[in-house]
């Protein structure tokens, strides 16, 4: 039921949309949304297997993924346009562990299957929200 009235509210905020600007406004802000929250529930379940698990070496794993994760959520709300968003995440994708930018957290490769969305799938507009 949550997942109808999430993409009613979605379906009602692309048909207010006038513009082509408002209209990637509206997916930016439901894709960055839809993305932190997938992260989120992937650090809970990281989370879940460091209390149980009682490995060291495979817990120190787990920290430094999350620690990962984290940071990559920190890009992410940082994101100010599709474009941007697409850069974050396609970065994450193909660089592995290796930072994005300077003094932005570490993107590690892997989850792909827990996005909500594929940035080759996005249209390369260019204009900007």
């Amino acid at each position: 039921m949550k997942k109808i009235v999430e993409l009613q509210n979605l379906y009602a905020e692309v048909s207010e949309a006038s513009t082509a600007a408002e209209l990637k406004g509206v997916m930016f802000s439901y894709l960055q949304t839809q993305t932190i929250t997938s992260l989120e529930k992937k650090i809970e379940f990281l989370n879940s297997r460091t209390t149980t698990d009682g490995n060291e070496t495979d817990e120190q794993q787990l920290e430094d993924r999350i620690e990962e994760l984290t940071a990559l959520i920190a890009d992410i709300e940082g994101a100010e346009s599709l474009t941007e968003l697409r850069e974050i995440m396609s970065s994450e994708m193909k660089f592995g562990n290796r930072p994005m930018r300077e003094g932005k957290g570490p993107m590690q490769h892997g989850d792909r299957e827990n996005m909500p969305w594929r940035p080759d799938s996005l249209q390369n507009n260019s204009t900007e929200v």
